[in-house]
């Protein structure tokens, strides 16, 4: 008989993957005029404001999940 050890996330390789990502994305930033980039902070901060309610609905759910699952208070106090 064996025993299988639940999956974990290989957090190294999602760190990584993500910084790929950023990379890759800045890069096309990069070419954008000033004005086109303002445009596009204000627009996402725009949808930010208009579901400000999802949002923080959606926040206490995670840290709800991340309290079940023993994340240390520290750690909560960074996702509050």
């Amino acid at each position: 008989m064996s025993v299988q050890a639940p999956a974990v996330p290989d957090v190294r390789q999602e760190v990584h993957d993500a910084a790929r990502r950023a990379r890759g994305a800045a890069r096309g930033l990069a070419t954008l005029s000033t004005d086109t980039k303002t445009q596009a902070l204000r627009t996402a901060a725009d949808h930010i404001l208009m579901n400000t309610r999802a949002v923080l609905e959606a926040n206490e759910a995670d840290l709800d999940a991340a309290r079940a699952a023993g994340t240390p208070t520290a750690m909560l106090d960074r996702l509050a």
